[in-house]
This record gives structure tokens, C-alpha cells and sequence, in this order.
């Protein structure tokens, strides 16, 4: 029956929340092409309906959720394609669970004064807009993933440049993130299992956008796509500084990735949503290349992060099956590098085929399935070689990084990155920051 109303364009709020559903179940059984047509009749009917003046007031909460959840949609499985968020400025947000209550711990009494503290008051929009903000941001950075993979070429330190574009609209999203709603102040670390199982309509928002947070720049600063993908076009030597800059956030932010998620798993609050799981597979690319770092901290972390991300994907794809997939071209791509890699001074070089890690950072939709068929490459495209090295820049000598003072409170220097949840939320940025010489797998 929905098909037939959905295609007689009838645009009733609970045509358009069934075609949502069945976007989703499509999804679970592997029918990409349904599911792509169908966020696709969801859209154009949330667009009739915008045109209409005789919303009933009693349904508006529910129609902003479907709008906005159309709109998510579209920017998680087909991004080049989706209505621009320009033409949803002034739409409010669904509404959103109320922030949990304050540990006594976080009080203000025992706030730092620095990095968190503001004069100038930030109205709170709702944890569900600040997620929905940061899909529409993961939509552009999937988009100039897919038009640098179309040879879309780029300088990307120049202003210009859609790396510049996406890390400037970044940065604004977290100059206007409520200080309330960050790590430090909501005590995720510190609450027990059942405050975040009560509290768990707000915490799944805050999780989601605590990944997207640190998956859109650990993406956007992804080593293939500026050791290998765009070279090209900088016809002539890289910015040594520049790919410093990318190397290390694109560790920093991947390990905070999956360092939250296995927080979440240890509460029971286990993310497996087909957005996740991507994500995942997108940034397991990191630690799978930082394998063959010379460092032996750096290659160690590289492989548990590595093995947890594959042990991850092989959970997700219980639910949603299309993950084997991604998990069968992880490991294509991990033996290949495996085998063909050679030792030099200052780092390792691997060989594989860009097609095995386009089919990570930039799937097709129609091309989901369950089978573990790699990508087929042109025989005019050749194999990408990679020097995986952790410094781009001169680096500290060993007498001064000796001569560093030993962290007091530094839960990612450990060998083991266990730490103190207590420790985690009085953490600063500052903090990681200054640490990022002497820490092994950090300081790039």
C-alpha cells in the first residue's frame, strides 16, 4: 500500500515514515537499488509537502523528525545527490532528550578554568541538531571524497581548496557546540551502566555525534587521499608541514573513533548503524597502513586498533550484511600490503591497489552486497606505493624528548591505552597536544 500512495504522490506524514522504514529494511537485505529509489520518493514527497500551508500543529515534531530523517538519509547513502542544506535554513530541529543530569563530580566547583570556559552564552539547540549538523557535514566530505576519486583534482592547503572549505566548516560547528554537550562536561566515562541505559535517547544522539565529531576530520585528512589520491596534482613537492599536520590528525581522531565506541560497547550501548559501520571501515584504513610504522608503539596500536575494527565490522554485518563486505575488502587490503611492501630507512613501503581502498572511502550504494568481490582494476591504472613514515617534519632528538616532564595524567601515552575514566574527563586538548612528541603512536 505505501508503494502505491508513495507513487500516486501522496504525501502523508505516515507514507513518508514507512518509505523511511523500508529505506532501512532494503538496506538490511541487501537491495541497494530499492533502498536508493526509495530515500529518493521519500524526498520528493517531503518536498510536496514542505509546499503545503495545513501542517496540523499536533504533528509538527513528528513531521520535522521525518523531514530531518529523510534528509539524513539522503546524505548518508546517496550525498551527491541530496537536496542541499541550504534549502532547509530555517527549519527548526526535531526536538531532543534533555541533557543528563550533572555528575557532582562535574560540577562547577571543580571546573579548570581554560580551554572549555566562555563569556559568551551559546543557545542550545538540542543534541539531535548537532548530530543532524554533523551528517549534513559528513554528506559534503563523502562528496569531495567522490570528486577526488572522479580526478577532481585539488592543492589541498590552498584556500581554495575543498579540504580548506570542509576544515573551515568544521571548526565553525565546533566554535558553536554548547560547552555542555562536550566530553569533559556530560561525564560520559564516569556514569554507570544504567544512567546511560535511562538516559539512553540522549546518549545514542551524543555518541553518534561524538564519531562523526572526529571521523569528518580523520577523513578529510585521510594519508591515501594526500599520499596517493591527490599528489598529482601539486606538480612538484608536497608541504612537508601540510602532511605533518594530516598525518597527525587523521591518527588522532581515528583513535578517538574507536576508543569511543568501545567506551560505549563497555556501558552495553553497542552502535551498529549502517553510518558507523562505514565509518569504521573508512578509518580502519589508518591503523591497517600504520602497521609497517617503524616505531614499534606506533605498529602495535596500529594492529589492535586494526584487529578491533575488523572484529567490529564482523558484528555489524549480523545486522546489516552488507558489512562483510567492507570487512572482506579490509582484509584483501591487509593481506596485499602484507605481501608487498619492502623496508627502507625512515619507514616501510607498501603496494596495493587503490581500487581496494576507493571501494572503502567511496562505495556505491548500488554496488552493496555480501559478497567479498574486489573491485576491478584498469590495467591502465597502476599500483599505489605508500611510504608509511610518522615524520614528515624534523622531530624532537631523543635528549629533548628525554627531557620532557612525565605526564601526570595521560591516559594515551599507555602501551595499552587503558585509562582512567576520571582522567579522560579532565582531559584537555592542550594536554594531547603537548604530548604529542613524546607519545609514540601520536606524535607524527
Amino acid at each position: 500500500m505505501t508503494r502505491v500512495l508513495s507513487v500516486q504522490g501522496v504525501a502523508r506524514l505516515e507514507v513518508i515514515q514507512a518509505l523511511c522504514l523500508q529505506t532501512l529494511t532494503a538496506l538490511a537485505a541487501c537491495k541497494p537499488n530499492v533502498a536508493w529509489m526509495t530515500i529518493g520518493i521519500a524526498s520528493r514527497l517531503v518536498s510536496c509537502r514542505a509546499l503545503r500551508s495545513d501542517e496540523n500543529s499536533n504533528d509538527k515534531d513528528r513531521s520535522l523528525r521525518c523531514r530531518w530523517s529523510v534528509f539524513c538519509l539522503e546524505k548518508i547513502f546517496s550525498p551527491h545527490m541530496s537536496i542541499p542544506a541550504k534549502y532547509l535554513d530555517g527549519l527548526e530541529y526535531p526536538s531532543s532528550a534533555p541533557l543528563p543530569p550533572l555528575l557532582t563530580s562535574a560540577g562547577a566547583g571543580d571546573k579548570v578554568a581554560g580551554l572549555y570556559d566562555s563569556d559568551e552564552a551559546v543557545t542550545d539547540l538540542g543534541i539531535n541538531s548537532y548530530y543532524i549538523q554533523m551528517i549534513s557535514v559528513w554528506g559534503d566530505v563523502a562528496t569531495w571524497l567522490h570528486d577526488i576519486k572522479l580526478g577532481n583534482d585539488e592543492i589541498p592547503w590552498r584556500p581554495e581548496s575543498g579540504h580548506t572549505k570542509l576544515s573551515t566548516r568544521y571548526y565553525e560547528f565546533e566554535r558553536q557546540l554548547p560547552h555542555m554537550h562536550l566530553l569533559r562536561n556530560v561525564s560520559f566515562t564516569t556514569r554507570t551502566a544504567s544512567e546511560i541505559f535511562e538516559q539512553r535517547e540522549y546518549w545514542t544522539s551524543w555518541v553518534l555525534m561524538q564519531i562523526l565529531f572526529h571521523a569528518v576530520p580523520a577523513t578529510i585528512n585521510h594519508p591515501f587521499i594526500h599520499l596517493v589520491a591527490v599528489r598529482r596534482s601539486t606538480k612538484g613537492p608536497q608541504s612537508h608541514a601540510f602532511l605533518q599536520q594530516t598525518v597527525d590528525l587523521a591518527i588522532f581522531h581515528s583513535a578517538w573513533v574507536f576508543r569511543i565506541l568501545q567506551c560505549s560497547e563497555g556501558f552495553g550501548l553497542e552502535i551498529t548503524s549502517p553510518l558507523v559501520g562505514h565509518l569504521v571501515a573508512i578509518l580502519a584504513i589508518v591503523p591497517c597502513l600504520f602497521r609497517f610504522a617503524v616505531d614499534e608503539k606506533v605498529s602495535n596500536r596500529a594492529v589492535k586498533d586494526l584487529k578491533w575494527c575488523q572484529d567490529y565490522l564482523a558484528r555489524a554485518s549480523l545486522i546489516w550484511p552488507h558489512m562483510s563486505q567492507k570487512l572482506d575488502l579490509l582484509r584483501n587490503l591487509q593481506h596485499i600490503a602484507d605481501h608487498q611492501r619492502s623496508n627502507h630507512e625512515g619507514g616501510n613501503t607498501i603496494m596495493f591497489q587503490p581500487s581496494l581502498v576507493w571501494a572503502l572511502l567511496d562505495p556505491e550504494i548500488c554496488h552493496m552486497n555480501t559478497s567479498n568481490e574486489i573491485p576491478d582494476e584498469s590495467p591502465a591504472v597502476p599500483e599505489a606505493r605508500l611510504r608509511v613514515t610518522t615524520r614528515f617534519t624534523h622531530p624532537l632528538t631523543e635528549a629533548q624528548q628525554e627531557q620532557q616532564p612525565a605526564p601526570s595524567s595521560n591516559f594515551i601515552t599507555d602501551e595499552n591505552f587503558s585509562f582512567d575514566p576520571d582522567e579522560l574527563e579532565q582531559l584537555y586538548l592542550d594536554d594531547l597536544f603537548f604530548h604529542s612528541n613524546p607519545d609514540p603512536f601520536f606524535g607524527l
